[in-house]
């Protein structure tokens, strides 16, 4: 069987965020009427690796494409991108005005 490559690596967490991302709406609309215990399935996406797999996978991908002498301005930049992705989504979504 070949390598299947750094695909799995992206796309399995992406499923778990999504899976988690269901549970949360869900459980945000009926919070009052479940037990307690139905909160500890918001952590399911952790049994697909979560966010530590899916950076592996993302920056295994930028490795793979990249040459040696462009794969460190190439990371920065991916890097400078996602720091700027949390900033703007904790700036748009979890103020309090």
């Amino acid at each position: 069987m070949p390598f299947p490559g750094r695909k799995p690596l992206l796309l399995i967490p992406l499923v778990g965020f999504l899976i988690t991302s269901i549970i949360d709406l869900v459980l945000s609309v009926v919070y009052r009427d479940v037990p307690l215990e139905f909160f500890y399935l918001s952590a399911i996406g952790f049994a697909f690796g979560g966010e530590p797999i899916y950076y592996m996978g993302y920056y295994g991908y930028g490795a793979s494409i990249t040459t040696l002498d462009e794969r460190a301005s190439r990371m920065a930049r991916w890097s400078f991108a996602s720091a700027q992705g949390d900033m703007s989504d904790a700036a748009l979504f979890h103020s309090k005005v």
